[in-house]
């Protein structure tokens, strides 16, 4: 099966193709300095916030994965959730 049939399926079936993570659980600002990693990624709201601990906030992007760098200028790109 081709990757363009499968999207057309997925389609006809309202489903959707990308596994991409949605939101992130990355320390809050104040907590860290100029570089950090991001301390897990999901993809639903729900269980970023299960992961979410005291000193971090959850933030939505989905170009980053667990253990990626978080710079403090991601905060302006990021909006926290």
């Amino acid at each position: 099966m081709t990757t363009s049939s499968m999207t057309h399926l997925a389609k006809e079936k309202n489903m959707t193709t990308t596994t991409a993570t949605q939101y992130i659980v990355v320390p809050a600002p104040g907590h860290y300095g100029d570089i950090d990693r991001v301390y897990s990624a999901h993809r639903t709201l729900e269980a970023a916030r299960r992961a979410c601990r005291s000193g971090s906030v959850v933030r939505r992007n989905a170009s980053l994965a667990k253990g990626d760098k978080w710079l403090r200028v991601y905060e302006q790109t990021s909006p926290e959730v």
